[in-house]
């Protein structure tokens, strides 16, 4: 056991090194994994403005006709 630690100790720069490089490739493949994944982004589509509707009580009543005017 005393060798392993002292081993490990010796070399730790390498063992840094890569995982370092493990680490950067696992990230790597996480990522181009999800790219290949199909997925929809929703887009919101513009509202068209309604058109209000008139009701009889909205309309002013027409006191004389266009016609008789003085």
């Amino acid at each position: 056991m005393e060798k392993i630690i002292e081993f490990a100790v010796n070399n730790w720069l390498i063992f840094t090194i890569v995982s370092a490089v493990l680490l950067l490739a696992l990230i790597g493949y996480l990522a181009e994994n999800k790219k290949g994944k199909d997925v929809k982004v929703r887009v919101k589509k513009e509202k068209k403005p309604k058109k209000a509707k008139k009701s009889k009580k909205d309309e002013a009543p027409m006191m004389n006709p266009p016609g008789n005017l003085q």
